[in-house]
């Protein structure tokens, strides 16, 4: 088996990565809470009584 040369990734692309993530991930919780949920309820448990 050939060995593979690993290459340490840069500090400034670590932070990148990092304030990226940071800054994505609240938009996808924000999308799933408040706007997919009252979709999801209101199409599939449009009448609440059944």
């Amino acid at each position: 088996m050939a060995e593979m040369a690993v290459q340490r990734a840069s500090g400034r692309g670590i932070w990148g990565w990092m304030l990226f993530d940071w800054a994505a991930q609240p938009f996808f919780t924000v999308v799933t809470t408040f706007i997919f949920g009252p979709y999801f309820v209101s199409r599939m448990a449009s009448n609440p009584e059944t």
